[in-house]
């Protein structure tokens, strides 16, 4: 995205934006509404990283790959793949995440952010981690929000205003999510863990004091 951020002229009807899923292959989770966006945009690229879940009823399966991969020559499934978003060398990556499945920790919505790749995700998968200055939020899941999202960011990169986003949301993440910070914010849970535990115990021993 950063290439032609000082070029107020791009045309990106002329420009191929690679669109970007990671997650299972559940409904809850927005991968039909992915699917349906391709639909809409056939000239440009879409990618679904992610498996079928067999143990779950919300899941596609092996037929619905087949139908779609042959409706749509834009779509590719690529299965479950490491280390997607650093593989990912095309000029204009987005990624979506259109889940109302009720996420816990968005991780590869802080990947994403960290390697400066804009990020359009439900208010659902942004867990109220994320917000409108970090990335892109559809009013609502559907189709008609997601292209306003879409449009939004082609105007933001036109006017450098997605660059201004892209450094501040990234000097968000380093902030607060590092792998070094989490595992010392974890260690420090643990440690007040056992001084409330050490503390029961002193409790109970000051109840012990005269037993009956």
């Amino acid at each position: 995205w950063e290439k032609d951020l000082r070029n107020n002229k791009i045309n990106f009807s002329k420009k191929e934006i690679h669109f970007i899923y990671c997650a299972r292959l559940l409904k809850s989770k927005g991968i039909l509404t992915f699917i349906e966006l391709a639909k809409n945009l056939k000239n440009h690229k879409f990618s679904v990283y992610g498996g079928i879940d067999p143990s779950s009823s919300d899941s596609l399966n092996d037929e619905d790959l087949n139908i779609y991969k042959e409706k749509f020559t834009n779509l590719k499934f690529h299965g479950v793949k490491p280390y997607v978003l650093l593989n990912i060398s095309d000029e204009y990556p987005v990624l979506i995440v259109p889940s109302l499945y009720g996420e816990g920790f968005p991780r590869g919505i802080s990947e994403a952010i960290a390697m400066h790749i804009p990020v359009i995700a439900s208010r659902e998968a942004s867990s109220e981690i994320f917000d409108e200055s970090h990335l892109y939020i559809p009013k609502k899941n559907d189709i008609y929000s997601l292209n306003t999202c879409i449009k939004e960011i082609i105007e933001d990169h036109k006017s450098n205003k997605l660059k201004e986003k892209l450094k501040f949301s990234e000097e968000y993440v380093k902030q607060n999510f590092l792998e070094s910070i989490i595992v010392d914010k974890t260690i420090s849970i643990y440690k007040n863990i056992d001084k409330i535990n050490n503390n029961k115990k002193l409790f109970e021993e000051f109840n012990n004091w005269l037993p009956f």
